[in-house]
């Protein structure tokens, strides 16, 4: 099976790709401003990747055909330049594959096109609103995508993923503050929050392209779970303190009472593809506890 993915050198791609390459039918054609980076990175599988720019791509393969292309590629970012960048390798990229075969399009997107104001359980039916330039960029990558293959024999599925536990600034800095012994102080300890493992993400993944029979549409990606701010940061506490040995947490709540929620349903992807998530918030909290201290040269 050909499977083409973008933006290789990210988070989702890279958990993805060891994933993948576990499973000698796959070949994998990563695409990567950093291929020297990507062919090192995976150097036990060299016969089953090939790591190109988009650029060499498109000199080199004029006729793509792939069993299934992955989107990861999209800047992290609050700038608009770099936003209608990534809208513009996307229109490329779809221009490109059109000229060939594609079974099947995986975009990845974000929770983020529902805006910041509406109820934790949203579903993939309501209205999207997107209130800042990623969020209005993810879901202009779907427009992009979806209109693209209109009218084709190409599945599109726009995946949009509730944050990701390891990219998630905010758990991040609150999990290193407890190992380096600092108060934390939440201002909006009511406001409710929802995680997925990067683990998790892979394994959905997985069970999109395994699947033989058509499954176009959008789906929201996320565990069904939301906790508020308070709950989470009580959990990095007690994990902290009880597992990793951090000295006494102290955690000081000003109230600002923001009280707004974000969670998706995500009942349609785990009906549709019979998946379920493996990884809970205390796994999630392990994982950057374990992530951090090694990269401090502990643990």
């Amino acid at each position: 099976m050909n499977l083409l993915i973008t933006g290789a050198s990210g988070l989702v791609a890279t958990e993805l790709i060891f994933s993948l390459l576990k499973n000698k039918d796959y070949h994998l054609t990563l695409l990567s401003r950093n291929t020297d980076e990507i062919f090192d990175r995976y150097g036990h599988y060299h016969n089953q990747i090939e790591s190109i720019t988009i650029e060499e791509a498109y000199q080199r393969i004029p006729y793509p055909k792939y069993d299934c292309v992955i989107h990861t590629a999209f800047a992290r970012s609050p700038n608009g330049h770099d936003i209608a960048a990534s809208l513009s390798y996307l229109s490329n990229l779809c221009t490109w594959l059109k000229e060939g075969i594609v079974r099947k399009f995986i975009n990845i997107s974000s929770q983020s096109v529902y805006g910041s104001d509406y109820k934790a359980g949203i579903k993939e039916s309501e209205t999207c609103s997107p209130d800042y330039l990623y969020a209005m960029g993810k879901y202009a990558s779907e427009i992009i995508v979806t209109g693209f293959f209109t009218d084709t024999s190409t599945e599109v599925i726009n995946l949009r993923l509730a944050s990701v536990c390891e990219n998630a600034r905010f758990m991040k800095i609150f999990v290193g503050k407890a190992l380096n012994g600092e108060k934390i102080e939440l201002t909006a300890p009511q406001q409710t929050v929802s995680f997925i493992d990067v683990r998790d993400v892979s394994t959905a993944i997985l069970q999109i392209i395994a699947q033989k029979h058509s499954v176009s549409g959008t789906y929201n990606l996320g565990t069904g779970q939301w906790y508020t701010i308070k709950h989470v940061t009580e959990r990095i506490k007690e994990l902290g303190e009880q597992e990793y040995n951090i000295k006494p947490l102290l955690i000081k709540i000003t109230n600002n009472h923001n009280s707004s929620s974000i969670g998706m349903s995500n009942e349609l992807f785990t009906k549709t593809f019979h998946w379920t998530s493996n990884y809970t918030l205390d796994d999630m909290i392990r994982s950057l506890y374990e992530m951090l201290t090694n990269a401090n040269g502990g643990g």
